[in-house]
């Protein structure tokens, strides 16, 4: 879902749900509750200056990626491994939707066989607040 057409109050009410979904998932599966790190990405790179002001308000850092397999329109597991696997360098921020078993299946397979091709190439992964931490 794209929120480009939504105006501030809006958004700040959508952003809000989606915040209190993650604090709920993070507290059942145990992530520290002193984490505060907030991530955005726009969808499809689109933001606009009432999103980025709200952004700002609730604390987001707004990040973009340099590696997009295209995988909600891609099903193909080798393509996404392949195309991550060679398109990222070191400090690459990869995009990819989440796999679920049964709804993009595709992609959990095509990051699997990225990890495999990025290892091969000395390549690591990390997360977004460690390479935040290490660059404050």
């Amino acid at each position: 879902m794209s929120y480009a057409a939504y105006g501030a109050k809006a958004f700040r009410a959508a952003l809000e749900e989606c915040q209190r979904v993650i604090d709920e998932v993070n507290e059942r599966v145990g992530v520290a509750a002193e984490r505060k790190e907030r991530f955005y990405r726009p969808p499809r790179g689109r933001i606009n200056k009432a999103h980025r002001r709200v952004l700002a308000e609730q604390g987001y850092c707004v990040v973009m990626g340099d590696v997009f397999p295209n995988d909600p329109h891609i099903l193909d597991a080798k393509y996404i491994a392949n195309f991550v696997g060679t398109k990222a360098r070191p400090g690459s921020i990869v995009i990819l939707h989440m796999p679920e078993r049964g709804f993009r299946d595709t992609s959990l397979r095509g990051v699997a066989g990225a990890l495999a091709r990025m290892s091969l190439r000395n390549l690591r992964c990390n997360t977004l607040a460690a390479c935040q931490a290490r660059h404050r």
